[in-house]
């Protein structure tokens, strides 16, 4: 590209998506390890399996959604503020809180390439979550 910043942020998307599957491929690693130990060692495996599936699942809808974000000319601002919410807030839920809404114009379908990845997305997030939730109890 001719804008420096455009081949950074590729550069810096390349590397992100390398490392999210470094992580998955040594959480799958850590799991098949735990499955090979007696019953009694191994905890909460359903959740650990689920929370894997989840975790790819997130990853593709994280990817869907920026590609349709880098094709239009000028991304909804809505959609960013949201997206950037969604990140910050992804570490701090709590089993009492909720996320934000998806933004209005998402829900209306004013950008129709983004409405089925972005409630996908949350679904993803929110799926995740609960179960974070089970296995830090």
């Amino acid at each position: 590209p001719k804008n420096p910043a455009i081949g950074q942020a590729d550069l810096n998307w390349r590397l992100a998506r390398k490392n999210v599957h470094v992580a998955f491929s040594n959480f799958a690693s850590a799991f098949y390890r735990m499955m090979l130990e007696p019953e009694s060692r191994q905890k909460h495996v359903a959740e650990f399996n689920n929370l894997l599936i989840q975790s790819h699942m997130l990853a593709s809808q994280i990817a869907a959604v920026l590609t349709t974000l880098l094709s239009m000319p000028e991304p909804p601002k809505s959609v960013i503020h949201h997206l950037t919410t969604l990140l910050t807030s992804f570490g701090s839920l709590s089993p009492n809180n909720t996320l934000e809404p998806l933004p209005q114009e998402i829900l209306e379908h004013k950008y129709p390439d983004l409405t089925y990845p972005m409630k996908q997305l949350q679904r993803s997030v929110n799926l995740v979550h609960q179960e974070l939730g089970v296995v830090q109890t």
